[in-house]
């Protein structure tokens, strides 16, 4: 299982923050490239699983809409669970979740 996290780094100090707000229109193509690194990743690894939250509940809602968007189209490829109330569970539109996973298909996910 390996971590994923998204961070800004201060062009300043250098600082990584997962907790900054730039708002500089970005976030699609952020969101875009990291789908592609993790599809790479899996294609790579395929007996590996990739989890990532929110570093926020309001962050963790926004990756919810972004799976949800992408997740239809990837969905007979990927196996995306959220983590609820301490279990995992696959992933439901609309649904808060407080964690996520992303396998392939093909990858065994004992939850």
């Amino acid at each position: 299982m390996f971590n994923l996290t998204l961070v800004d780094v201060d062009p300043i100090t250098g600082e990584e923050s997962d907790e900054s707000i730039t708002n500089n229109g970005d976030l699609p193509a952020v969101i875009a490239t990291v789908v592609t690194a993790m599809l790479l990743f899996l294609e790579t690894y395929p007996d590996q699983a990739i989890q990532f939250k929110g570093s926020t509940q309001r962050r963790s809602r926004l990756f919810e809409k972004y799976i949800a968007q992408i997740y239809p189209h990837l969905m007979d490829e990927l196996t995306v669970l959220g983590l609820q109330n301490q279990y995992w569970n696959d992933f439901v539109v609309d649904v808060q979740y407080e964690s996520f996973i992303v396998a392939k298909k093909e990858f065994n996910l004992d939850y």
